[in-house]
């Protein structure tokens, strides 16, 4: 063991990118990691289990009414109400997403979560016995998502909001967003916050005072994103979880005083239903958290290195599916035109393999292993992103198949000795 550590410890990692330095200045990043001699952590700590679904395992549950229609809320701890996505979608946002493009669908980002086996019973109970199967034939089971309650009446609204001003064509003094026509010529989206209209700081060129500017995320920058979706914005402005932004009152200091600010909207918005090459498939405008607690992967990443890229039509990086374990795992390329060899996201490879455990405790199996958690190039990420990938992590774990499988059984091992260390993950 002993000589293939000091072989490994010497081994170069072809994928690291080579600019990736500790604060020391040296590479942290083209070394693996060698393997250890004990393959498991050494925790003491007790398994503890939270019953997220104890509501359920009672048979409570209720309804609540969106849009005239009734809808089944189920409780998780004591008073979280969640609601089914395939409920929702069925019911309420399918016509929706018959009307509006794929990529106003998604500008939100919404949390979704696997049902326990517990929450399926009780969903397919509530369907049989007292809706009469009003909300289809298929059965319930733990491949099936959940959302907040209040997540679902916000991304009513933003779609009915959307449907409007795209397919309508009307517009309300109520509504939360739109543009502003500055000087006769310039058109700036905006988004309401508390009575005050805030727009994109990347529209002025680094002019505005950092010191005036405010963060935006969650719904007030979706309907800001979506804005600068119908004006058409590159993606790359508009990809992160949030956007600096100014109001309105501080943006007039920069303009001459008989500066006109008139309201606005586009004849004509850069997508449509007809242009956009994208179709919204069932449940693609939620991302799945694998972890309700929160336990997430917190070490170090190694950055993959910008591979040279050809001058072709060819798409370098695509999402694909790998077999791993009979279980197909979503999946994308390492290296650029090579589709051979692939790697996962951690939050996919625990969802689909070891779901009675958290990110955290996969993670930190692995490195101790000694396999190198990386985070994607460039163009990896414009993948990750698209196919919203990224779960609550800025920069999301990836591991490549190979290593998965080389440490299988060691995986295994630990988790029949229930050796992963610290607390298994909820409902388990």
């Amino acid at each position: 063991m002993a000589g293939k550590e000091s072989e490994f410890d010497d081994e170069l990692d072809p994928l690291a990118n080579p600019g990736q330095n500790n604060k020391d200045g040296k590479n942290s990043g083209t070394k693996r990691q060698a393997v250890p001699t004990s393959f498991f952590p050494r925790t003491q700590s007790k398994m503890v289990t939270v019953v997220q679904d104890e509501q359920s395992m009672m048979g409570r549950f209720g309804w609540y009414e969106l849009a005239g229609v009734f809808l089944p809320r189920i409780f998780r701890l004591k008073s979280d109400s969640f609601v089914s996505v395939r409920i929702a979608e069925r019911m309420i946002f399918s016509r929706f997403f018959q009307l509006l493009p794929n990529e106003v669908v998604i500008c939100p980002t919404i949390h979704s979560y696997r049902v326990t086996e517990v929450e399926a019973r009780l969903l397919n109970e509530i369907n049989t016995r007292h809706a009469d199967c009003f909300f289809g034939k298929d059965t319930f089971t733990t491949k099936d998502l959940v959302v907040k309650e209040d997540e679902v009446d916000q991304y009513y609204q933003f779609l009915d909001m959307c449907s409007r001003k795209m397919i309508l064509k009307k517009s309300s003094e109520k509504d939360k967003c739109g543009f502003l026509r500055i000087g006769g010529t310039s058109d700036v989206p905006y988004t309401e916050v508390e009575g005050i209209k805030y727009m994109p700081v990347f529209y002025f060129e680094g002019a505005i005072d950092q010191s005036m500017c405010l963060t935006l995320r969650g719904w007030d920058w979706a309907y800001l994103r979506f804005c600068c979706k119908v004006q058409g914005v590159k993606d790359d402005l508009i990809a992160s979880n949030c956007c600096e932004s100014v109001a309105l009152h501080d943006l007039r200091e920069y303009f001459p005083l008989e500066t006109t600010f008139v309201e606005y909207w586009p004849a004509k918005d850069y997508i449509s239903r007809v242009v956009s090459k994208m179709t919204t498939q069932p449940g693609s405008w939620t991302r799945v958290i694998t972890n309700p607690e929160g336990k997430k992967f917190q070490g170090k990443l190694t950055l993959i290195k910008e591979f040279p890229l050809q001058l072709t039509g060819l798409t370098p990086y695509k999402a694909q599916k790998a077999l791993i374990e009979n279980k197909p795992v979503k999946c994308l390329n390492i290296r650029p035109y090579q589709f051979m060899e692939v790697m996962v996201t951690l939050p996919h490879m625990v969802d689909h393999l070891f779901p009675s455990f958290t990110e955290e405790q996969v993670g930190d199996m692995m490195v101790s292993l000694g396999v190198v958690m990386y985070k994607g190039n460039k163009g990896q990420l414009e993948v990750i992103k698209q196919e919203r990938w990224e779960d609550t992590y800025e920069q999301v774990p990836l591991v490549t198949v190979r290593d998965i499988l080389a440490n299988m059984q060691n995986l295994k091992n630990a988790v029949k000795a229930g050796d992963l260390g610290g607390k298994r993950a909820k409902g388990t």
